[in-house]
């Protein structure tokens, strides 16, 4: 386990509005495969640690038919996202391996779909695309070209 986990939890106040569970550096520290908590943490903290998962993507809005990888996403994973609107957590299976910064899809997506991510149009769709596929230039254009 990190320590730097527990420092940080250490130093925030329960209340403290700078401990947020869409904060890279607190999801990125915690690791799945070791759900314990940190022995000598206070009540509070110990509760957080069981609750926080590694956010693997982020989805900007309800209506955004891709999420952003904030990690490396392998595939075959099940990959853990969250809606930043709702704070939703979600789920999706990767079937390709999903590079940081790239984009997931949400849904499948047939030729000439539109695709939303900031609650935007930000392109049509130029191959089919699965759940859990990787969206990127090879099948998502601009309508700008």
């Amino acid at each position: 386990m990190d320590d730097g986990f527990a420092k940080r939890i250490i130093r925030s106040d329960p209340s403290d509005s700078g401990l947020r569970l869409t904060e890279p550096v607190l999801l990125q520290t915690v690791r799945p495969e070791n759900p314990e908590p940190v022995t000598g943490l206070p009540e509070w903290a110990t509760r957080i640690f069981r609750k926080v998962t590694m956010i693997q993507f982020l989805i900007h809005e309800k209506a955004d038919t891709v999420g952003v990888a904030t990690v490396d996403i392998k595939q075959g994973e099940t990959a853990q996202g969250l809606y930043m609107d709702s704070q939703e957590a979600v789920t999706v299976k990767a079937l390709q391996d999903i590079p940081l910064g790239h984009k997931i899809a949400m849904k499948d997506h047939k030729v000439e779909d539109t695709v939303y991510k900031y609650g935007y149009d930000i392109g049509r769709i130029v191959a089919n695309v699965k759940v859990g596929e990787h969206v990127h230039i090879h099948n998502l254009k601009t309508r700008r070209w």
